[in-house]
């Protein structure tokens, strides 16, 4: 169901509310495993260029350092090194980078994670939110088994339908429902002044829904997807020491530290550069989890679609259907109009694009 547009928008205040209320769920929620002081490895720390990876991982790295939790490994699935991780862990807790990457359409993560839970049975791992999807029974069954032979496995989830996935299909009985970890970094604010009326931010990659083609939307300043970039400089530095580790594991524990070091800089790169693009629409049309979550952070009035598997949907109806400036649309039209309504009762941007024309038929 879509929302009117024609309510009130929140106050600068009633958004302070609710986004230091989802705070405090996602506190509360990791809390009840991960204790202040705990020595931690973060494992498959996404590195690619989509800016949702980046607010996750920044939003991890600032709740571990409010509670005091040492960060002893950091490591992607490219550079992981299971013979550095067991010499710096100890008896310490594996993390599990959170996300959307647990399940079968990204396989290269579930691989990485798999592989950890086997080799060390005795920490405890902690998946940090995520949404699940399995597309394979079998690939469900499967990574079920893995889950559950793990003696001290903990799953956080990040909507309803991966809390019943977890439960009722994985069968791990300590899954716990928590927001994103983005809502760690608390309230962003715009890069700039917009200089369009509306933005779309549609994603390209394969978890794009069959239907939407903004392609063919006329009179919009910019319809983009974050993927696209010119890499951070850091990145560079990081993939040249990903390459010496994959080729001479035994350099491993001398130049891990270093490739750790480059992965908050990135990840800030990239931030703003999510920020400076979702900052230029008056309104934010999105398909991407992300797009929502850091509108909502900096105070955009957006429209959401669902992703291919209906991700953002749950997460949406579990977390955010409430904020007031978040407005659900089913179809590509309805996103279209919806925006229409929410730009026309804001004040006039700089942009010379005054609305929008709807897509040829």
């Amino acid at each position: 169901m879509v929302v009117s547009a024609a309510q009130h928008l929140p106050t600068p205040a009633a958004r302070s509310r609710f986004i230091l209320g989802l705070q405090a769920q996602l506190q509360g929620a990791l809390l009840r495993v991960l204790r202040p002081g705990t020595r931690c490895a973060l494992i498959d720390v996404a590195l690619h260029s989509n800016v949702g990876d980046s607010a996750i991982l920044l939003g991890q790295l600032a709740f571990l350092r409010k509670y005091r939790m040492p960060l002893v490994y950091v490591s992607n699935f490219r550079g992981f090194s299971q013979d550095v991780l067991a010499r710096r862990i100890g008896k310490g807790t594996i993390l599990f980078s959170g996300g959307g990457s647990l399940g079968d359409v990204w396989p290269e993560h579930w691989a990485i994670r798999k592989q950890v839970l086997e080799a060390f049975p005795h920490n405890p791992i902690v998946q940090l939110p995520e949404s699940i999807h399995f597309r394979s029974p079998e690939a469900l069954d499967r990574a079920g088994q893995t889950m559950r032979g793990h003696p001290n496995y903990t799953l956080f989830v990040r909507d309803q339908r991966s809390l019943g996935i977890s439960r009722n299909d994985l069968g791990v009985n300590r899954t716990f429902l928590c927001p994103d970890m983005a809502f760690a970094l608390g309230e962003l604010s715009r890069s700039g002044a917009p200089d369009c009326q509306v933005l779309i931010l549609s994603r390209i990659d394969r978890e794009k829904r069959n239907g939407y083609d903004f392609r063919e939307v006329r009179g919009v300043m910019e319809v983009a997807d974050w993927l696209k970039e010119c890499p951070p400089r850091l990145m560079r530095v990081n993939r040249a020491l990903t390459h010496r580790i994959n080729t001479n594991p035994e350099l491993s524990s001398v130049l891990s530290r270093p490739v750790q070091w480059t992965y908050g800089p990135i990840a800030r790169a990239r931030l703003r550069r999510g920020c400076r693009l979702l900052s230029r629409g008056q309104v934010v049309i999105t398909d991407r989890l992300h797009g929502h979550i850091m509108s909502v952070l900096m105070g955009i009035p957006h429209v959401v679609l669902d992703n291919s598997y209906g991700k953002i949907r749950s997460f949406y109806d579990t977390w955010t259907s409430r904020c007031g400036f978040a407005l659900w649309a089913d179809s590509q039209a309805q996103a279209i109009a919806v925006a229409e309504q929410l730009a026309n009762r804001l004040p006039p941007s700089n942009s010379s694009a005054s609305f929008l024309k709807r897509p040829r038929s």
